[in-house]
């Protein structure tokens, strides 16, 4: 016969193989006294979780047990934390844990433990692996087009500070949580052939260090061949031709160049070296372009005549 003092008993239950498979708290007065058991455990929600320099992450922690657990958590000095402990437990509670990183944590992986003790000699241990990286932005990358819309979608690749790298298809909007430090490279140029192109002459690359709207613009261009023609004579110059290029006003010499799709171009009316007694003039030296092609100029010799 045992004979219990009204006292404030833990009950320990254990299978014929000697593992414990139940507890309780039991606070007994007198008379007879029936209790439940409950197998004690702690289960975190996430054995790994990631938090930027600065930021912080909740873990959910859930207990099994059956009176007053005492919860002791054992983190590097660059993680902060925070837990309600002690909790009062009748059959399975959540506690929660929040893990907060330092702003000059360096990048790395730490490991944080969670010990949950129901009386003396009685716990439970979880381990947590924080993995801290680079503070992340909203970025937002997006496009438009002059002209006919691009045969394919630019493409995007990022470099991140880990040394991995991604390549993304692009949308007319695109908006990533990227980490501090990275760097981008937007697909400048994009071909139809060998005498159609999309180009910009936007930024395209650059490193992420703040929230950003990073905007590009491209341009329908085809390859044009200025030529030009003269019926004689000596003394005069070759024609600067203009046309316009990335949406602004361009000039070249004779030759082969990118020029915006429906822009206008313009050859000089008269030659240089025209003067007041002889020149070298065109009767159409204007038009617009809106396909590969070569575009010949013709100038006419001609002579100032004084008839009396």
């Amino acid at each position: 016969t045992v004979t219990l003092q009204p006292i404030c008993y833990a009950i320990l239950v254990y299978n014929n193989q000697g593992q414990l498979i139940g507890e309780a708290h039991l606070h007994v007065l007198c008379g007879c006294k029936t209790t439940g058991v409950t197998q004690f455990d702690v289960i975190p929600s996430s054995s790994c979780v990631k938090v930027c320099q600065g930021g912080s992450s909740t873990v959910d922690i859930t207990v099994y047990a059956c009176g007053s657990v005492c919860i002791r958590v054992s983190a590097p000095p660059c993680i902060s934390y925070s837990i309600q402990s002690p909790i009062c437990v009748k059959g399975s509670t959540t506690d929660y844990l929040t893990l907060s990183a330092s702003p000059n944590a360096q990048p790395g992986e730490y490991v944080v433990t969670v010990n949950a003790s129901l009386f003396p000699g009685f716990y439970k241990v979880s381990y947590i692996t924080v993995i801290i990286g680079k503070p992340l932005y909203t970025v937002s990358f997006s496009y438009s087009v002059v002209g006919n819309p691009l045969p394919t979608p630019p493409q995007i690749t990022l470099y991140f500070p880990n040394g991995t790298s991604e390549t993304l298809s692009m949308t007319s909007k695109t908006t990533l949580e990227l980490p501090g430090g990275t760097t981008y490279d937007i697909q400048s140029t994009l071909y139809c052939g060998s005498n159609i192109r999309w180009a910009t002459d936007s930024t395209t690359s650059g490193t992420v260090y703040s929230a950003e709207l990073i905007n590009v613009v491209y341009y329908e261009q085809v390859l044009v061949t200025f030529t030009f023609g003269v019926q004689g004579g000596q003394g005069y110059s070759e024609p600067e031709i203009t046309y316009c290029y990335f949406g602004h006003k361009a000039s070249t010499l004779p030759g082969t160049v990118w020029v915006d799709y429906n822009s206008p171009y313009s050859y000089p009316e008269l030659l240089s070296g025209s003067n007041c007694e002889e020149r070298w003039i065109s009767f159409s030296n204007t038009g617009m372009i809106t396909s590969p092609t070569t575009i010949d100029v013709y100038y006419y010799n001609q002579y100032y005549v004084n008839v009396i």
